[in-house]
């Protein structure tokens, strides 16, 4: 006769939640920038970050902090400054690094369920891009892909050259912002994200199931687009993270492209000294 299982006050709680936290929040490697930390805590492995002269590196920082919450670091004290090798060269990252993403430690007590953080995370940039459109007078039609995890933004500017839809014509013609998210995982958040605080997780690490945000300018379209993904960073919960594969950022008189991470409207480069 097969014996009654018995269940302790933790194994019924398992039962009844599906999930029991046993991990211990992710601690800051000081040997790496605080954006490596940031995508690694959150699944893009694969980003790097970038070994640079040390008067190259030093005089990134001042701009970077003169320039304060912006895409443009064009402060006084970057204008003049000329760039070795080592930062004008950054390299594409390979792999699951070369596309856009979301990275995000959702606090537990802002949801009841995996797919109410889902679609609550929808909601934060929902907010944020409709806030950023409407300051700039960017009109704009929302839709959600026939999907429950994505949103699409058609715009329309004639200042961007982005035209209305007509009939017939295909996305490769129109501007527009997509945003897929799916359900998290429960974990802890790490150490220097949200205090280590339980959350709902949104990691980018699987090659198919990752947390997609992306503007597309159409054909030969002369679109802002870091200034939008920044401006767009700047409204959501500082609990969110951007990461763009490939961007410009411009630095005095010269134009970075390369990866990047946007906390709060801030651009991170994978850069250390």
């Amino acid at each position: 006769m097969k014996p009654k299982a018995r269940f302790t006050p933790l194994s019924l709680l398992i039962l009844l939640t599906g999930f029991a936290s046993t991990s211990t929040p992710i601690q800051y490697d000081n040997s790496h920038s605080r954006d490596h930390n940031i995508a690694h805590a959150g699944g893009l492995y694969q980003t790097e970050d970038k070994v640079i002269p040390m008067k190259d590196f030093e005089a990134f920082k001042l701009a970077e902090a003169a320039a304060g919450n912006t895409l443009l670091l064009t402060s006084s004290v970057g204008a003049g400054l000329e760039l070795s090798e080592g930062l004008t060269s950054l390299l594409e990252q390979p792999d699951t690094a070369s596309r856009n993403s979301i990275i995000a430690w959702m606090p537990i007590q802002e949801t009841t369920s995996a797919r109410d953080a889902q679609q609550k995370l929808l909601y934060h940039f929902n907010a944020a891009i409709e806030t950023v459109l409407q300051e700039q007078s960017i009109n704009y039609e929302r839709t959600n892909g026939n999907s429950e995890q994505k949103i699409e933004f058609y715009f329309h500017s004639a200042d961007y050259q982005c035209p209305k839809y007509q009939a017939g014509m295909t996305n490769q013609g129109l501007c527009y912002i997509t945003i897929e998210v799916f359900e998290p995982r429960r974990t802890m958040s790490p150490s220097f994200v949200n205090d280590g605080q339980e959350s709902s997780a949104f990691e980018s690490n699987h090659h198919v199931y990752y947390q997609r945000f992306r503007i597309s300018p159409g054909k030969n379209r002369d679109i802002p687009s870091d200034a939008l993904y920044a401006a767009i960073s700047s409204k959501l919960p500082n609990w969110i993270f951007i990461y763009i594969a490939k961007g410009n950022i411009h630095l005095g008189n010269q134009t970075i492209t390369a990866p990047y991470l946007l906390e709060s409207g801030k651009p991170l480069l994978f850069v250390v000294g």
